[in-house]
């Protein structure tokens, strides 16, 4: 019972089983009575007061007439009469149906078949019955001399009675009579037909229930297979719920395990990229440290200048410093990733902390012949970490600088705005470079660790590539997101946008 398609097939076919079977003990057991008992007391009256002429009859040494007699009450009646004594000697012709009456010899019909044998008639709901014993009858009469009302018995699509009466004489007489089934009743159900609908319903309840359980396991069978899989390395397993039209929680399972499973292997694929990333960053300032130590080494060796010694020097300190950049970097990304930096709930002042920014960023781009400048701001206060959010925005705005043509202007802005089918409070901080922008298809992946486009962003004159990544986790840590789009008439505009807590404060 480990199998969960066993169980709830199981489950639902006994629920099935047992209704069924509730049904039919219900129905069986609360069928109206087929002889109810007003028709018991009126045939029975009728019977005596047959058994009474007849016996009447028989006395009055008449015994032709009571056949005659007999026969036109079951002309009338449509049933088959015979009279008895009290000691249950038959005293009138009990008539067979005409196909088992014998040939004036005795012997047996020409025609009479083994099916003929059997007793049909124009009651028999097309359903032969074999003819009531002789110790049936026997019985019935029996327990009619032992009442003084009428005995009934059922017998396939007819009804066997008996009538007993006490005439003038003292003697008692026996009826027995052979009745079409009431009209206002319905046959008894044969017990072979009984079960045959027992056998059917546990079919047609075991195929139901087949289907229905098989339509609900089968996804969970494919999910099992594909995380099976997933389990195994294969990071390309997937369900297939999404290209199915079933819509239920169980489809809405396989939808989210492979929803799941390619988060999964992005995550992956991102993972062994970083890893990739990082070991070629960190092996180009390794290298060069190891080249400007083997030239300071020299230099002492062999007496060099001090100028010379000192340059190598330097030149290792640049790459140290380079080093630990990158190192920190790492640790501030991977912090942010794991969600170990924590947004303390401080205000901070979003106008002043832009123009501390710009004001140091266009310091140093004046040395490159470049310029930052606030084109626009409005008093906003958001709730959080200000180094983190000083982080986020002065990489944007440095990275800007980087990639501005010469000679022009950076320009930076803070707006507040209600956004959003909510109409929330938003801080746009919007960053405008003039250089030559970035690929349409690049602008997603401007803010992956390590991405750089190759035509713009290289290595000689870009950094190691986390300023926006580390941007974008600080933002998004703080609620908010962070975008970039090109502008028509030339370089790149990134947006970001913060919930804000106090807006247009003065």
């Amino acid at each position: 019972m480990r199998s969960l398609f066993l169980k709830i097939f199981l489950w639902f076919w006994g629920a099935m089983v047992l209704i069924g079977l509730t049904v039919f003990l219900v129905v069986t057991t609360t069928l109206p009575d087929p002889l109810p008992q007003p028709w018991r007391e009126s045939t029975g009256a009728v019977l005596a007061a047959y058994a009474t002429a007849a016996a009447t009859a028989w006395e009055a040494g008449d015994r032709t007439s009571v056949d005659l007699y007999l026969r036109e009450r079951e002309f009338k009646s449509h049933a088959r009469l015979q009279l008895f004594d009290d000691a249950d000697h038959a005293l009138s012709e009990g008539r067979e149906p005409r196909w088992r009456r014998r040939s004036p010899d005795g012997s047996a019909r020409a025609d009479e078949t083994p099916e003929r044998r059997q007793w049909g008639g124009p009651w028999s709901f097309g359903r032969p019955q074999e003819l009531p014993s002789s110790a049936k009858w026997q019985s019935l009469r029996q327990r009619a001399l032992r009442s003084d009302e009428a005995v009934f018995e059922l017998a396939g699509p007819r009804v066997l009675a008996a009538q007993s009466v006490k005439i003038q004489s003292g003697r008692r007489y026996v009826i027995q009579a052979v009745l079409p089934w009431p009209r206002f009743g319905r046959p008894a159900a044969d017990p072979r037909a009984q079960w045959l609908g027992v056998l059917v319903v546990l079919g047609v309840s075991g195929l139901v229930c087949y289907g229905l359980v098989r339509y609900l396991t089968a996804p969970m069978l494919s999910l099992r297979a594909a995380t099976q899989r997933l389990a195994a390395g294969d990071l390309a397993a997937r369900t297939g719920a999404a290209q199915r039209r079933r819509r239920d929680e169980v489809a809405d399972l396989g939808r989210d395990f492979d929803s799941m499973a390619e988060r999964i292997q992005a995550l992956v694929m991102t993972q062994r990229q970083l890893l990739g990333d990082i070991s070629h960053e960190l092996r180009s300032p390794l290298a060069r440290l190891t080249m400007a130590l083997a030239l300071a080494r020299r230099h002492v060796a062999q007496g060099t200048s001090v100028e010379e010694t000192n340059a190598a020097l330097d030149r290792i300190k640049r790459e140290t410093g380079r080093l630990n950049e990158l190192i920190e970097q790492l640790l501030q990304l991977t912090r942010l990733e794991s969600g170990e930096v924590r947004t303390d709930p401080d205000p901070v002042e979003l106008e002043q902390l832009v123009r501390e920014v710009v004001t140091d960023a266009d310091f140093e781009a004046r040395e490159s012949n470049r310029a930052v400048q606030v084109t626009q701001t409005q008093p906003c206060q958001v709730t959080g970490s200000g180094d983190l959010l000083r982080s986020a925005v002065e990489n944007v705005v440095r990275n800007a600088v980087r990639y501005t043509s010469p000679g022009s202007t950076v320009e930076v802005s803070l707006l507040c705005r209600n956004e959003g089918l909510n109409k929330t409070n938003t801080a746009i901080i919007s960053v405008r470079d003039h250089g030559e922008g970035v690929p349409e298809e690049t602008l997603n992946d401007l803010f992956r660790p390590f991405y750089r486009v190759a035509d713009a962003r290289d290595r000689e004159s870009g950094g190691v590539g986390l300023g926006l990544a580390i941007t974008e986790r600080a933002v998004r840590s703080h609620g908010g997101t962070v975008s970039a789009q090109n502008v028509p008439d030339g370089g790149l505009l990134v947006e970001l946008r913060l919930p804000v807590t106090q807006p247009n404060n003065p």
